[in-house]
């Protein structure tokens, strides 16, 4: 059900990464404890949860995935525990929320998408992850995890992406590090790289890039209203005139 489709029992299916979740945020401690095939397995199914398209269990996908990632940096995770980790999963799960990140079908995604890329970029510049990401005999020596990742990127991106040439990867790739503690401007350079690609351009609706700036505005455009004249005002006035009616 799982690893076949992401279609069948949608309800089973939504509570199964429900209870993924709930695992992760309140028994976290006990991933310790299971054996590694079986912590592969919870990994992978998270993992296949952000790749769905229905948005209820893509939601759930991405938050377990961001706060499964905290956990894992947080002092409470043992450093073996957190080295094995980043060593096995990190650069999989980039690569996977890269892909839905510029597939049009997980647009839906994009603020939880862009999160979790930039709370990882963030572990790698402050040497929050001491562990390599690379395998130490096939890198040359004094190579450090930002170094090797800025290459690895590089390339994942001039492959997927034959439309942009190199000088725009680069430059793309290098904005990324240096944006990594600034979450707003990191998400801004994300959009306008999709923006740049050819699937994501012409008469795609890309309205679910700008929904977290729709949503500001729209707060602030009702926290100028007069007081009497706010939605909420309004809804309780009418419940008061209701239970008057009563």
């Amino acid at each position: 059900m799982i690893t076949q489709n992401f279609e069948d029992f949608p309800d089973h299916r939504k509570q199964f990464y429900v209870l993924l979740e709930a695992v992760n945020k309140h028994c976290f401690q006990v991933l310790f404890a299971i054996p590694a095939e079986v912590f592969k397995v919870f990994v992978d199914s998270i993992v296949w949860s952000f790749k769905h398209t229905d948005r209820d269990v893509m939601e759930i996908g991405l938050n377990t995935t961001l706060d499964l990632l905290k956990n894992i940096a947080s002092p409470e995770c043992p450093g073996a525990t957190a080295g094995a980790f980043h060593q096995q999963f990190f650069i999989s799960i980039m690569n996977d929320v890269f892909a839905v990140l510029t597939d049009t079908s997980h647009k839906p995604g994009f603020k939880q998408q862009c999160a979790i890329l930039q709370t990882m970029f963030n572990l790698v510049e402050t040497g929050m992850i001491s562990a390599p990401l690379f395998d130490p005999s096939s890198q040359a020596a004094g190579t450090s995890n930002s170094q090797f990742l800025r290459m690895h990127l590089a390339s994942l991106l001039a492959s997927s992406f034959p439309n942009l040439n190199r000088q725009q990867v680069e430059m793309f790739v290098s904005k990324i590090f240096e944006l990594h503690n600034n979450p707003v401007a990191f998400k801004e350079l994300m959009r306008d790289f999709l923006v740049q690609l050819k699937t994501f351009s012409g008469a795609t609706d890309n309205a679910e890039f700008y929904s977290e700036e729709r949503a500001l505005e729209q707060q602030q455009q009702i926290e100028a209203l007069p007081q009497a004249l706010r939605p909420v005002d309004l809804a309780q006035e009418a419940d008061r005139d209701a239970s008057m009616m009563d």
